[in-house]
């Protein structure tokens, strides 16, 4: 089969397999989509996917789509959910020690709070705890879900998991739940593909995609 049609010109595959571009962040390349390449290329492979490191408005096309986070509802293209979200504090051993086994969501104040990207999580969070958030100097924000999960688990404080977005990694690095509670996130990952009639290949990638997501 040819590589699928793309605005950049790139002719045909050397390999003989429908080629889709999917631009993501890099998070969500190592937490999620690579582990799980095989499985959506198919078996035997059918598809090659080959995912750009790109921004949250890439070009789309009959052999490009894009998996963005967010509420949806963007303008000129069409965005279906991939997976509904859970928030829940997650922090290594030693800090879940010191808390106890039943503490209050009030305790996890005296720790540094991680941020993934922005402070919306943690603030959301604590709202359904009754609580305010009041930044600290000791907080930290970092660039990307599996980096607040590495920080947390080097104990630099408790950051929020994004379940199941993440949950093999946190469960790899050793982190544990420190508090009961969990919060929907607003924001969700979408398929998002151009408007119009969409290429065989490209229904196949999602359905498989779904497949995938509601196994996580």
């Amino acid at each position: 089969m040819a590589m699928l049609h793309d605005s950049r010109g790139t002719g045909r595959s050397d390999h003989g397999l429908d080629t889709v571009r999917v631009g993501v962040v890099q998070s969500f390349a190592r937490l999620w989509l690579t582990p799980r390449l095989a499985a959506l290329e198919g078996t035997p492979p059918d598809l090659r996917i080959e995912m750009e490191i790109d921004n949250a408005h890439m070009a789309l096309s009959d052999a490009r789509i894009a998996i963005r986070l967010g509420r949806g509802g963007w303008p000129n293209v069409v965005s279906e959910p991939l997976f509904d979200e859970g928030l829940q504090p997650f922090a290594c051993q030693k800090i879940a020690v010191e808390l106890g086994p039943d503490p209050a969501a009030r305790d996890l104040l005296r720790y540094p709070l991680i941020h993934d990207a922005s402070e919306a999580g943690w603030r959301r969070w604590l709202t359904a705890q009754a609580l305010v958030y009041h930044p600290k100097g000791s907080d930290r924000t970092f660039g990307g879900h599996d980096l607040a999960l590495i920080a947390a688990a080097s104990g630099m404080g408790i950051a929020l998991a994004r379940k199941p977005y993440g949950s093999e990694q946190h469960e790899r690095l050793g982190l544990v739940s420190v508090h009961p509670a969990v919060v929907d996130n607003v924001e969700r990952f979408h398929i998002v593909t151009r408007s119009g009639a969409r290429h065989g290949a490209i229904e196949r990638l999602i359905q498989r995609l779904q497949s995938q997501a509601r196994q996580s």
